[in-house]
């Protein structure tokens, strides 16, 4: 056990009437901190609503070495580094519905070509059951530029049963001092057993910065929500920031306003899908016994300590997790 001293594991105690499952907002099959403490400077915490929701680990470049993200819904992303590139990124991730000891892992490795720009990202994905990890499947992103250094990523159609994607377009714009100023994505997904169920993710995501650079607001002007009404996320995103140009806090303010929101076409659907359609639609407008209305502020908070082995490390998860 000596050679793996850097391994930590999570002590937790939480009063949460679950059978004596301590792991319950973080999975037992997730990784606990595997970074040696020598390479981590910072540790960062989200603040959800008052709640903690989220544990970072950060080096002395202030990038991100582990992130953890409590709840019901868990995961973690682990990014190693070679140089000043990051080489390799693993996900971890335990859904609500999940069994206990039951993680998706989706691994990508990253090619870069001379201009230091990624080139393709090699992914593979795996799951892991009660400790053991089995192989899925493995597929590659190949990454093409603008004259204007904008990243385009296209996949071509992909076949297999029951499924077929007929579109899958991305584009990161920047602007001239290499910034993202626009994500861009259209994604519909065939489904031949019923077209009238096709999926669509369709969204233009912009951003805007101060004089020092910093980010300032992130908004969507465009955003199509679907079937089940789920915005692609909050319709502004103020940022604040502390010493050290750190981001401390953001205002995440949902609306109900259709000025940058597109609605499915019901008229396609059979009368189940048209009245299901009908109810979540409802509820993103009015707030139903199980949903929420898409009409409220959240504020986020970021709070920053030195790193110590002593006082973060074993991982510590709150009783009062965010959701």
């Amino acid at each position: 056990m000596a050679q793996h001293t850097w391994w930590v594991f999570l002590a937790v105690s939480l009063a949460i009437g679950c059978s004596g499952n301590i792991d319950y907002f973080l999975d037992s099959s997730i990784p606990r901190v595997v970074t040696p403490p020598g390479q981590i400077a910072t540790v960062r915490t989200k603040w959800y609503n008052g709640k903690l929701q989220q544990t970072t680990f950060l080096d002395k470049q202030d990038r991100v070495l582990e992130d953890f993200l409590f709840g019901r819904t868990n995961e973690k992303i682990w990014n190693q580094y070679a140089g000043d590139k990051k080489s390799i990124s693993t996900h971890y991730y335990h859904s609500d519905s999940s069994a206990p000891g039951f993680v998706s892992v989706s691994r990508n490795e990253y090619v870069y070509d001379q201009q230091g720009r990624v080139a393709r990202i090699l992914k593979k994905e795996s799951e892991i059951k009660s400790g053991i990890e089995s192989a899925i499947s493995s597929s590659e992103s190949t990454f093409k530029y603008t004259e204007t250094n904008d990243t385009l990523v296209s996949r071509l159609p992909v076949s297999e049963p029951n499924r077929s994607t007929v579109i899958d377009s991305i584009r990161w714009e920047r602007n001239k001092q290499g910034q993202l100023v626009r994500h861009y994505r259209l994604y519909v997904m065939k489904m031949p057993q019923n077209p009238r169920l096709d999926t669509i993710r369709y969204f233009s995501h912009r951003f805007a910065y101060d004089k020092l650079g910093r980010r300032i607001l992130a908004w969507y002007d465009l955003m199509y929500l679907g079937r089940f009404y789920i915005a692609d996320g909050p319709d502004t995103i103020r940022y604040g920031y502390g010493r050290g140009n750190r981001t401390v806090r953001e205002i995440h303010r949902y609306t109900t306003d259709m000025r940058n929101k597109r609605e499915i076409d019901t008229a396609l659907l059979d009368g189940y899908w048209r009245e299901s359609t009908r109810s979540y639609r409802q509820s993103f407008f009015e707030g139903m016994p199980y949903g929420r209305k898409n009409q409220r502020t959240d504020v986020v908070e970021y709070r920053y300590e030195p790193f110590e082995a002593g006082t973060h490390l074993p991982l510590h998860v709150s009783q009062d997790i965010g959701y």
